[in-house]
This record gives C-alpha cells, sequence and structure tokens, in this order.
C-alpha cells in the first residue's frame, strides 16, 4: 500500500486469502465468510473486499470455476471484491518445473472483474492485470491487481499506471508476494517461492 492514509474515516477491507478448498468442498465456510462480509458492510464500513487468489484447487476444472464464481459472485450489488488469479496448478497449469501456462487462465472467463471502478486492464480480454479507481469514504484509491510472479512487462505498466495517480493511495493485489514470516519471497530456500512455478516473472522482492 502507498500513499498518505486518512485516519478520520476509517474502512474495513476483508481480505480473502487462498479459498482454493471451497471450490470443491467445505462451501458452507465460504458462504459464512460472504454472510458476515455483507452483514457487517455498514457496521465495520467495509466499501471493498479483495481476495488474493488461488479461486480453485486445479485450473482445467471447469465446475470449480463455476462453484468459486458462485460463492464470491454472491458478494456483487452488496461490496465490490476485488481479486487475482493465484499459482498454477491451481488458477494456471503448469507447463514443466517452473513455467507457468499463462494464456490458460480461465480467470476472466468466470470472474470479469467488471466493477464500477474498473479503469483499465493490461490486456485486452484479460483481467489477471488491471486496475480499479475507488471512492472509499470520500477518499480516492488505486487498486492495481498483477498475475502470479508477474513478467517484466507488467512492472512496467503498473508503475506507468502508479506514476498517473500522483498521491493517490494505492493497494497492490497480487499472490505469493509474502512468505508465512511476513518477509518478501526472496529465495529457493522459501517453500512455495514464486519463481520455483514461473521463471520468466518476478518474485516479491524483485516487484
Amino acid at each position: 500500500m502507498r500513499g498518505s492514509v486518512d485516519n478520520s474515516a476509517t474502512n474495513c477491507i476483508p481480505v480473502i486469502p487462498d479459498p482454493q478448498y471451497f471450490a470443491w468442498s467445505l462451501r458452507a465456510p465460504a458462504d459464512a465468510i460472504v454472510a458476515w462480509i455483507v452483514a457487517n458492510r455498514v457496521s465495520h464500513n467495509i466499501e471493498l473486499a479483495l481476495c488474493v487468489g488461488d479461486l480453485v484447487d486445479y485450473n482445467a476444472a471447469s465446475g470449480q470455476w463455476a462453484q468459486s464464481q458462485s460463492i464470491w459472485t454472491a458478494l456483487d450489488g452488496h461490496v465490490p471484491c476485488v481479486k487475482c488469479p493465484g499459482n498454477p496448478p491451481h488458477d494456471y497449469a503448469s507447463l514443466g518445473p517452473a513455467q507457468t501456462d499463462r494464456a490458460s487462465c480461465l480467470f476472466g472467463t468466470y470472474f470479469s472483474n467488471d466493477l464500477t471502478w474498473l479503469s483499465g486492464v493490461y490486456e485486452v480480454g484479460r483481467p489477471e492485470n488491471a486496475y480499479y479507481v475507488a471512492t472509499l469514504s470520500g477518499h480516492q484509491v488505486l487498486v492495481l491487481t498483477l498475475e502470479f510472479c508477474p513478467r517484466d512487462a507488467i512492472l512496467t505498466w503498473a508503475q506507468t499506471i502508479i506514476d498517473s495517480h500522483p498521491g493517490v493511495l494505492t493497494i497492490l493485489l497480487t499472490h505469493g508476494y509474502l512468505y508465512s514470516d511476513g518477509t518478501v519471497y526472496s529465495n529457493s530456500n522459501q517453500i512455495y517461492e514464486p519463481m520455483g512455478y514461473a521463471n520468466d516473472g518476478n518474485t516479491g522482492s524483485l516487484i
């Protein structure tokens, strides 16, 4: 997150982590999360929710994508939820060791992210890399969503979007940025290190 914060108006922004198991089982806890967000949107001043990816457990399973879509679109009309795709074999297919088939991602098929705030995408028809300009409690906020282990061209594009919104509070949403101890991913000794899945992109420390 970048930018100045006005503490006179506080927002609660729920962040939904790695909900892939909800896509094929454990539906009830997912519905409970959605119900809690909707029920508390006024008391907690919830104007935005975020999901950090791994929306399904297996990218090629259309039934999982359909169930995930059914779960999270229940927030529509109540609280906008901005999402980003996770890592293979969840939201992408794998082409082999450290090779992600980026074209395989069905994220855009089931989550068009066509929110009122959607301001632009890196590639037409593929909302994995997109930006949103929202107004939360009267303050402008820029939300950038990036693909898993974003490539150099994606980071260059993201920087131009940030530069075109000077002074605006910015939220960067991607998958696999922080390690379990709260530090950014930086080396292959860390479990699930992103470049172990996609050697054409950038891990947390490089972002």
